[in-house]
Parts: structure tokens; C-alpha cells; sequence
């Protein structure tokens, strides 16, 4: 018991070290909500290519990965599985082998609006300066959200 009254005392004795203060963005105490953007309707995106000689047969789905610049493989067979992949005239599907010299045309489907929502939540701020910010991260809470999952990220 007395050793906790020494252990008390002496964490009162030694002054406290200063923080670094660092400035907020002020909030007003009714938090609003900027309204809802609407978002035009987008034109599907048709990409037209032969594939060249370098490419191995392959499914279609691998090669169009490769062949389309900045588009995902998961889009591309998508767009396999709604039937808006043509080669050589044909509706093509994933199981779909093309070979080199094949005429492919793609109809994009617009990709997906996300479905992840920010979530305000008490978090302990470790250290934060203009380009870095540290927080303890609760155990169990998710770093990334997952698709298809309510629980908090």
C-alpha cells in the first residue's frame, strides 16, 4: 500500500514534458454533410485490337489483362461474362482461347462506385506533423475495408 503512495507522489514530483501542439482543422459542433453528387451517366468505353504475334494462345481473360492498358482483369471478365467481348465477330466468354492474329472488341461496363463510407470514430493520435500522422490502432479493427463486409475499417 505504501509503496503505491511513493509511486503516486513521485509521478506528481516529476514535471510533465511539453507537447508539441499541432493545429486542427476546426469543426463546427454540428458536423454537415456536403450533398450528394450526381454523377452523369458514363458512355460504355469500346476498345478495338488484334493481338499481337508475341502473345502465347491463351484464355481471354489473361490476354486481354495484358493487352488493355489501366484496366483490371476482374472488369475485363466482367465485360466477358455480360457477353460485350467479340472476336472475330463472335460473343466470347472466359473459356475463350485467342490466338494470335484474333480481332478483339471490348465493350467496357462503367466501373463500380465504392461502396465504402467514412466512419467518424475516437482514435488516439501518437504523433502527427504536416507530412505524417501516427494512431493506435484498436486490435480487431480492420486497416482496409473489405468488399462485402459491414464491419468497421
Amino acid at each position: 500500500m505504501a509503496a503505491k503512495q511513493k509511486a503516486k507522489a513521485k509521478a506528481k514530483a516529476q514535471p510533465k514534458r511539453p507537447t508539441k501542439k499541432v493545429a486542427r482543422t476546426t469543426r463546427s459542433a454540428k458536423s454537415v454533410r456536403p450533398p450528394k453528387v450526381i454523377v452523369p451517366a458514363v458512355a460504355p468505353e469500346i476498345i478495338s485490337t488484334v493481338v499481337p504475334e508475341s502473345f502465347a494462345t491463351d484464355r481471354a481473360d489473361k490476354i486481354l489483362a495484358h493487352l488493355v492498358e489501366g484496366v483490371s482483369r476482374s472488369r475485363i471478365q466482367k465485360a466477358l461474362d455480360l457477353g460485350l467481348v467479340k472476336v472475330n465477330g463472335a460473343v466470347a466468354d472466359r473459356r475463350t482461347v485467342l490466338q494470335a492474329g484474333n480481332t478483339v472488341s471490348i465493350t467496357l461496363p462503367a466501373p463500380e462506385t465504392p461502396t465504402v463510407h467514412a466512419v467518424k470514430m475516437p482514435l488516439q493520435v501518437l504523433f502527427e506533423d504536416a507530412h505524417l500522422i501516427a494512431i493506435n490502432k484498436p486490435a480487431g479493427l480492420l486497416t482496409h475495408p473489405v468488399q462485402g463486409s459491414d464491419e468497421l475499417s
